[in-house]
């Protein structure tokens, strides 16, 4: 559902944060997409506490992060 991609997180895995910028033909479509499949315990150790999607012309932006 992408054409282009990009992610982000920190080095240390124990640490509930990740983000991706996309690029798509469909933006409305991949983050209805993207928010059915998130999984906020995609870390076996800890757990994200918000999830935030957004969609700004061709890009869309998704983080799952803890909220302090």
């Amino acid at each position: 559902g992408f054409t282009e991609g990009a992610m982000f997180s920190p080095y240390i895995g124990s640490v509930p944060f990740v983000g991706y910028v996309f690029k798509s033909d469909d933006p409305a479509a991949l983050k209805d997409e993207l928010l059915s499949c998130a999984d906020p315990r995609w870390n076996i150790c800890t757990e994200a506490d918000e999830t935030v999607c957004e969609v700004k012309g061709d890009y869309v932006f998704f983080v799952m992060c803890p909220n302090e």
